[in-house]
C-alpha cells in the first residue's frame, strides 16, 4: 500500500509538472515556432496514445508488485528484480517527463537550436535541434520525477510514524540519478530520431 501510493504521487507530480511547462511552452511556441499549429496547443491524446504511452508503465508496475510483494523501498537487494523494475519506471516517467520540459522550455533558448545529428543551426521547432537550455530542461525534468520518488519514500513512512522507514530511505538517492539520467538521455534519443526519421 505505501509503495502504491509513492507511486500514485509520483505520476500526479509528472502529470502536474507535464501541464504547467505544457501551457506554458504552447504561448511560446506560438509566438517563434514556424511549425505550430493552431489547435494542438491543447495536447489532446486519443485513447490509442493513451494506451500506448500508459501500457509500458502500467506492466512495469504490476510485474514489479508480483515479483516483490510490493515492499516498500524501490531500491535494494531483497529481490533480483526490485532493482531492474523500479528503476525501469522511474527511466520511464524520466524520459517522459525530461522530453516534455526540454520541448516546452527549450524555446525559451535565446541560441539557435543546432541540429544533433551535424551540428548546424537550424530553426527554433525544427525536429532533431537542440539547444543546451533544452538540454537542461531536460535533465531537470528527469531529476523532478526522481526527486518525487525520492520525497514519496520519505514522506509515506513518516506519516505513518516509520521514521526508521523514512531515515532508511534517504539513502536510496540514486533514485535522482535515475530519473536525471533518462530525463536527459530520453530527451536525445526523442531528438536523434527527430533528425533522422520524423518529417520538419
Amino acid at each position: 500500500e505505501k509503495l502504491d501510493e509513492q507511486v500514485q504521487g509520483a505520476i500526479a507530480e509528472v502529470d502536474k509538472e507535464k501541464e504547467s511547462t505544457f501551457e506554458l511552452g504552447a504561448q511560446l511556441k506560438k509566438a517563434i515556432d514556424e511549425h505550430y499549429v493552431p489547435g494542438k496547443e491543447s495536447g489532446g491524446r486519443d485513447w490509442i496514445q493513451v494506451a500506448a504511452n500508459g501500457l509500458v508503465p502500467t506492466f512495469l508496475a504490476m510485474s514489479y508488485s508480483f515479483a516483490t510483494g510490493g515492499p516498500e523501498y524501490l531500491l535494494g537487494v531483497n529481490n533480483a528484480f526490485e532493482t531492474p523494475l523500479a528503476a525501469a519506471f522511474i527511466g520511464y516517467y524520466g524520459c517522459c517527463c525530461g522530453d516534455t520540459w526540454s520541448s516546452e522550455l527549450g524555446v525559451l533558448s535565446k541560441q539557435m537550436p543546432r541540429l544533433i545529428t551535424t551540428g548546424q543551426e537550424v530553426k527554433p521547432g525544427t525536429n532533431g535541434g537542440v539547444t543546451s537550455l533544452g538540454l537542461a530542461a531536460s535533465a531537470a525534468g528527469g531529476f523532478a520525477v526522481g526527486f518525487a520518488f525520492w520525497l514519496g519514500g520519505l514522506f509515506v513512512p513518516a506519516v505513518t510514524g516509520n521514521f526508521g522507514s523514512a531515515f532508511q530511505f534517504a539513502a536510496q538517492w540514486p533514485v535522482l540519478l535515475i530519473g536525471t539520467g533518462s530525463g536527459l538521455v530520453g530527451s536525445l534519443m526523442d531528438s536523434l530520431l527527430g533528425a533522422t526519421v520524423q518529417f520538419s
